[in-house]
């Protein structure tokens, strides 16, 4: 339905005969209170055509009016004055079209129909819109359930991890303390047997050979208290962090061959799950070392950073594709487990190195591991 608004009643009439013969139903008003009274009676309006100047209201603040009260409806604006200012003043307002007077019926129908076809673009663009967003809405929600998916397995990856990692060290600790309070002991025993034998012996061939057997068994009772040492270091529990790194430099860097370095800088130990966690890293980062970087210095230096705990193991070495790295041997963790031990604490593990450039490994956790406090 089209609404007419002319204060003029020849030319509502000659607009309506030009659209009701192409079946366009009309509703005519003779002035902007009228128009404003008409649209707010019925809802069902396709179509304003407005006169410019009325006596009680002009066109343009019946524009605005209808742009603001009823955005959806389209309007075009009829004057007898052919200027182009004003035109250009309907347009920037909202208007759809503009009709100067006199006019003819095509011209009427042409922009009638543009205006209309206009308007009905702009509605399905809309109604597209409104479906665009309830899709992506829809998508949204769909993907924050699936992070929220990913999120509790990821919660439940590091809690099993920071599980299986607690039954690695007491695994090791029950090991070490079995093989201390049974073979070592027991070997320790024939060590002692056989010097009494060796001493009690009078063929110089026996006791030479009986020597050879007693070193040998030193040279295993002194492999095992190694595997002791390195299965459950004594000095994680009792001592600090430092403490325990620097023994196991002392017991392998000569075996390696390499020169090293400590440097502790911490005001307080961290609890012992960081303790053992760092300690396990830097380990393997001194594997890595004696595997890949040949005669060197390493540094290993254990400083406070962002209320953590940050241990930087740097060596002058031959360097090599982290990549390399990656992939662990058994019995080792290797760099993505490095980073898997590191992620679980809530913390990271950074490689940089290069052939020739030597190779330094940092590792970050909080001083309070998240996977610790999670489990709690």
């Amino acid at each position: 339905m089209i609404l007419i608004v002319d204060d003029d009643p020849r030319i509502r009439a000659l607009l309506r005969r030009i659209l009701e013969r192409h079946e366009y139903r009309c509703v005519e008003a003779k002035g902007g209170a009228q128009a404003r009274e008409a649209l707010q009676q019925a809802n069902d309006w396709e179509l304003v055509i407005s006169d410019v100047n009325m006596p009680d209201e002009t066109g343009i603040s019946l524009l605005r009016h209808v742009r603001a009260v009823h955005p959806d409806l389209p309007i075009v604006m009829v004057s007898g004055i052919g200027d182009p200012y004003l035109a250009a003043a309907a347009i920037d307002y909202g208007a759809y079209g503009y009709v100067t007077k006199p006019f003819d019926s095509n011209q009427v129908l042409i922009a009638v129909a543009n205006a209309l076809r206009r308007a009905r673009l702009e509605a399905e663009n809309r109604a597209h819109q409104i479906q665009l967003e309830a899709r992506v809405a829809e998508r949204t929600a769909e993907l924050a359930d699936a992070l929220h998916s990913l999120q509790v397995s990821d919660e439940r990856r590091r809690r099993l991890l920071a599980r299986i990692v607690d039954a690695q060290e007491e695994e090791r600790h029950r090991i070490a303390g079995d093989v201390h309070d049974d073979a070592v002991q027991v070997m320790t025993a024939v060590n002692f047997r056989l010097e009494v034998l060796r001493r009690g012996m009078s063929d110089p061939e026996q006791a030479a050979a009986a020597l050879k057997l007693e070193e040998s068994v030193s040279l295993s009772i002194s492999r095992l208290r190694g595997l002791l040492f390195d299965l459950s270091p004594p000095a994680l529990a009792g001592g600090g962090l430092g403490e325990a790194l620097r023994a196991y430099l002392e017991q392998q860097g000569n075996d390696w061959g390499m020169q090293w370095d400590l440097v502790e800088q911490l005001a307080e130990q961290p609890p012992e799950s960081v303790r053992r966690l760092l300690y396990r890293v830097a380990q393997e980062a001194l594997i890595n070392v004696r595997k890949h970087a040949g005669q060197c210095l390493v540094v290993v230096m254990i400083g406070e950073r962002d209320s953590g705990v940050l241990l930087q193991v740097s060596d002058t070495g031959q360097g090599c594709d982290p990549a390399t790295l990656a992939v662990a041997e058994a019995g080792h963790l290797g760099l993505s487990g490095m980073r898997e031990r590191a992620d679980m604490a809530g913390g990271w593990c950074m490689v940089s190195s290069a052939p020739g450039r030597g190779t330094v490994v940092e590792v970050w956790v909080p001083a309070a591991p998240v996977a610790t406090a999670a489990r709690q």
